[in-house]
């Protein structure tokens, strides 16, 4: 349900998602219709150009750094 809902929030056809994110068109009304996808990669590419993120630490953001240091330790 939030993938059709995201979709129609950008006013995307089922064809424009499916060409932004490489993947067949099935792929897309499969996820809305919420049916499993076997492509784990064609289920991120989808979600990602809808602005939805899939949950786990898989997908977590790195904490931010403030202190402005280089990994290497200089600023």
């Amino acid at each position: 349900m939030r993938v059709r809902a995201a979709r129609a929030r950008g006013a995307y056809t089922i064809a424009t998602v499916a060409a932004l994110a490489r993947v067949d068109p099935s792929v897309v009304v499969a996820l809305e219709n919420g049916e499993a996808i076997a492509d784990a990669a064609a289920c991120d590419r989808v979600l990602a150009v809808l602005g939805l993120r899939p949950e786990g630490p898989r997908h977590a953001t790195p904490a931010l750094d403030l202190t402005g240091r280089r990994d290497d330790g200089s600023v």
